[in-house]
């Protein structure tokens, strides 16, 4: 069905050699050539499972690369997280080891400057709220 000219060519041979004293000059065929259905719907049937078996071979590898793509993502970020975690614990290593009695008493001196800085020369409002008593236990009422 697929190799017509090899056939013409192949009958042209044939007819010359049996029948040496006639000259063929030209076969056509004047219709395509057909197949008993059986045989036709066994080479269909054929070709739907071979395309079938390269669709599903076509599919694995796409889900095999996703997948492959999926895991060197999911790699890179944990490279990266892992990055960030050394570079987060080695900065506070160093703050660790820069705090000492010193920088601590100057820090607090400066807190203490500010506050001064910031006070009004009045002494804090105390407040005072009827019915709540603060400390020791409650009083029971006289009988």
């Amino acid at each position: 069905m697929t190799n017509q000219q090899g056939l013409v060519k192949g009958l042209i041979q044939c007819t010359q050699q049996r029948f040496p004293t006639i000259a063929v000059q030209d076969v056509t065929l004047l219709a395509p050539l057909r197949l008993p259905p059986q045989i036709q719907k066994s080479i269909d049937e054929q070709f739907a499972s071979q395309q079938a078996a390269q669709t599903a071979e076509s599919n694995r590898r796409k889900a095999e690369a996703e997948a492959a793509a999926n895991v060197a993502e999911a790699k890179g970020e944990a490279k990266v997280t892992i990055e960030q975690a050394r570079a987060e614990a080695e900065a506070n290593r160093l703050r660790a080891a820069s705090i000492t009695p010193q920088l601590l008493e100057l820090e607090r001196l400066q807190v203490e400057r500010a506050r001064i800085e910031k006070w009004n020369g009045q002494q804090a409002p105390t407040i005072q709220t009827p019915n709540v008593q603060i400390g020791g236990t409650p009083q029971e009422p006289a009988k």
